[in-house]
């Protein structure tokens, strides 16, 4: 029965690694993506290009 729980326990504690994972890597790809659209605009619009 301690098994039973321990396997339990565990598969719920991947679950939500996963799910935070993916997640965490969603909002990376957002957030670089985001800020590379700015970037982009910044040196568009802006009448001395910023170097990086």
């Amino acid at each position: 029965m301690i098994l039973y729980g321990i396997i339990i326990y565990l598969y719920i504690q991947a679950v939500f690694f996963f799910c935070f994972f993916s997640f965490s890597i969603s909002y990376d790809i957002i957030l670089i993506s985001f800020l590379s659209l700015r970037h982009k605009i910044y040196t568009t619009f802006s009448p001395a290009p910023m170097l990086d």
